[in-house]
């Protein structure tokens, strides 16, 4: 999954990732200060709809829906 945002300043091995319950950040990749890659794993009783993304750097927050 890529991953835009604006205002960030991600930053490898130190930005985390959480799309809630069910969904496993496998790998994060962190490509510039707004960019990053996920592989993600969704086990098969994870509900289907709308998730909120909270990227995590530092005292950093960023959410997204």
């Amino acid at each position: 999954m890529d991953i835009v945002a604006s205002g960030t300043s991600f930053v490898q091995g130190t930005t985390f990732a959480n799309f809630g319950d069910g969904i496993t950040v496998e790998s994060l990749d962190i490509t510039g200060p707004t960019t990053a890659q996920a592989v993600l794993a969704i086990t098969n009783t994870t509900s289907v709809g709308y998730r909120t993304l909270t990227m995590v750097t530092g005292g950093q927050v960023a959410n997204s829906c």
